[in-house]
């Protein structure tokens, strides 16, 4: 399916936990889609470095877990790499 940006989505792949889940919601919120896939990357889901930012600080509010702004642009841009660094903090 298209998201709001006109991105067309692959397979959309469910989440496979909690973490996952949630950081999902966020990521659709922050970036104005319906649904997004553990596999879609951030930046090509129409992000940016303020939407970034805005992840960043639900992260941190939610998880009580401090990310860099790069982890999301760069390092983990999808939900199932993000989340896996996000445990790893736990």
């Amino acid at each position: 399916f298209s998201n709001a940006v006109g991105v067309y989505l692959e397979t959309l792949v469910g989440h496979q936990s909690l973490v996952e889940e949630k950081l999902a919601k966020i990521w659709a919120e922050v970036l104005g889609v319906d649904r997004v896939g553990i596999h879609d990357r951030f930046l090509e889901l129409g992000g940016n470095s303020l939407m970034a930012t805005m992840v960043v600080s639900r992260v941190l509010a939610l998880f009580q877990v401090q990310v860099k702004i790069r982890l999301l642009l760069m390092d983990a841009p999808t939900v199932a790499e993000m989340a896996k660094r996000i445990v790893e903090s736990l």
